[in-house]
């Protein structure tokens, strides 16, 4: 009995101990592949680094970038930030020609041609044709009612409210019984010989809107025809209240020849015709003030390279100020990074085009990636040494005043690299490194043709 459950005791142990196995089966399986795949991975990319092919495309690539970043102005130049008013610490001259804005011109220049834009007022003739119309139909309607008396059966009281709507005043007694006695149509062209110089001059509805104009004038713009013309004097240019009262002094001789009470009634009559004619167009004044200050030509002052802009030890004014900061925002410019992909396409389609050209049809040039790696690195030196060299001729400027900054480019050692190569690998090598050499010169030099040639001849 007793070895019986033993026995039992000892399967199930073994069944136990079956799933142990198993798991650590599994995980050496599942080790052994995944070092089997890192070993796979690593020989894959070190057969692949291994082509011929890309590693050239790789050297070729990185030599684009990084002269790429030497032609760009990718290196920002900080110089000393001036005040007016402060002492210059050392002679300063231009580098190259400028041409400078004059703010402070260009701002009077722009002042002065909106200060010479005169207001705009829309003249709105149908208020004289219809003071006109409005006089002849009342006078009109007079004459048909007190001298042929066409419509007996009409009450006065009907007759006079008529009339009074044509006219637009209130007619006193007096008034009324005099023009039912003694009806005078001449008085229509009374009140239009004092109602029309006003309305054809112009009314405004406030003459305190003209005094900013007292001293250009202002331009009057018919609304229908589109005429224009120009008022110098803004002070005979009347508003409704002026306008009536000038009304009322030039009616007063009527008190003689008419009586006072035709006075009143012409004065009256006259005075209801006077409405603003003129109007201020802001949108038109506005844009012939915008249209004057786009016609304003910026102001430019020259400045010669070598130029001296500031002497050591001279105090900074406003106008070498200007001619400073100009020169600074030419030396700190930075390259965004579009200017240096476009730079890197540049150079690498130049470098490929030599490459493929020479390779295919000059039966020398067959380089190992070692020479091609040897050539790369010259190139880069070279530009390197090209931009270093560059930025020293700068500081050598400012202190030989008298030896101009290109004398110093002669003496760039450019033709080094080729000769380099001509010793080192061969004259056909030597040729195209001189080609490329030479463009880069050309580039960084500010796009010099003459250098380009002369970097070519001597290399």
């Amino acid at each position: 009995m007793s070895s019986a459950n033993s026995s039992i005791r000892l399967r199930k142990e073994k069944s136990v101990k079956k799933p142990e196995g198993n798991e650590r089966k599994q995980l050496l399986g599942s080790l052994t592949r995944m070092k089997k795949s890192w070993i796979g991975r690593i020989q894959l990319i070190g057969h692949f680094l291994a082509n011929q092919t890309l590693q050239r495309s790789v050297i070729i690539i990185a030599c684009a970038v990084i002269l790429a970043l030497i032609l760009s102005p990718t290196f920002k130049v900080s110089p000393k930030e001036y005040v007016v008013g402060d002492i210059a610490l050392k002679d300063i001259r231009s580098t190259r020609d400028l041409l400078v804005e004059d703010e402070a011109s260009t701002e009077k220049r722009r002042r002065d041609a909106i200060d010479t834009v005169r207001s705009v007022y829309d003249y709105d003739p149908s208020v004289l044709e219809d003071a006109e119309k409005t006089v002849v139909e009342a006078f009109a309607l007079f004459e048909n009612l007190f001298a042929t008396n066409a419509e007996p059966s009409e009450s006065t009281e009907d007759k006079r409210q008529r009339i009074e709507e044509k006219l637009g005043i209130k007619l006193r007694p007096t008034q009324w019984e005099i023009l039912g006695k003694q009806f005078d149509s001449s008085l229509s062209e009374e009140i239009l010989s004092l109602v029309r110089p006003l309305l054809k001059k112009g009314v405004v509805s406030d003459r305190r809107f003209l005094d900013q104009d007292q001293k250009k004038g202002i331009t009057i713009r018919d609304i229908v025809t589109h005429e224009e013309r120009k008022e110098d004097i803004v002070l005979t240019v009347a508003d409704v209240d002026i306008a009536r009262r000038s009304i009322k002094r030039s009616s007063e001789g009527l008190i003689k020849t008419r009586g006072r009470t035709i006075f009143y009634l012409v004065n009256e009559a006259a005075g209801s015709m006077i409405r603003p004619n003129l109007t201020f167009n802001r949108l038109e004044t506005e844009d012939r003030k915008t249209a004057a200050l786009e016609s304003v030509e910026p102001v430019y002052f020259s400045i010669k390279k070598g130029e001296m802009l500031v002497r050591e030890g001279d105090p900074i004014q406003a106008d070498d100020l200007i001619k400073l900061r100009a020169l600074e925002a030419l030396q700190t410019r930075v390259s965004t990074p579009m200017t240096v992909t476009g730079w890197v396409l540049i150079v690498a389609l130049v470098l490929l085009v030599l490459y493929d050209f020479a390779t295919k049809n000059v039966r020398k040039i067959a380089p190992t990636n070692n020479d091609l790696l040897f050539v790369a690195l010259l190139i880069v030196g070279t530009g390197l040494l090209l931009r270093v060299s560059i930025s020293v001729t700068g500081s050598l400027e400012n202190g030989f005043h008298n030896i101009p900054a290109t004398w110093y480019f002669y003496l760039f050692p450019v033709a080094a690299g080729a000769m380099l190569v001509r010793i080192v690998l061969n004259s056909e090598m030597a040729l195209v490194f001189s080609v490329i050499v030479s463009y880069l010169a050309g580039l960084l030099l500010d796009n010099s043709i003459f250098f380009f040639v002369y970097t070519f001849i001597a290399s």
